[in-house]
């Protein structure tokens, strides 16, 4: 979707031809290229970071793994009467949210 909406800026810019006097609206419109260039950067950009997660190993599963280990050790805190059942609870929301 984002690659039709960037095309279309480009022949939207470039007017009826790529030498008419519509390429940039009479000499107004120099601020159109950079800011699709910037557009396309952004959605390579976002796309590349959005791959990159998706095939990293874990995917995130090292913060679940350190949140979860976490969360072990509180409980092994409250069974030992260390914290209490108030404290646990803080600690848990804290951890959860």
């Amino acid at each position: 979707m984002a690659i039709i909406a960037v095309s279309l800026l480009i022949f939207w810019g470039m007017g009826y031809s790529m030498m008419g006097q519509w390429m940039w609206w009479g000499g107004g419109g120099y601020w159109l290229m950079p800011l699709i260039m910037l557009l396309f950067l952004g959605v390579v950009a976002a796309g590349l970071y959005f791959l990159l997660k998706a095939f990293m190993p874990g995917g995130g599963a090292a913060f679940r793994e350190d949140q979860d280990r976490a969360l072990a050790i509180a409980k092994e805190r409250l069974a030992r009467g260390e914290i209490t059942f108030e404290e646990y609870e803080k600690i848990r929301k804290t951890l959860t949210e």
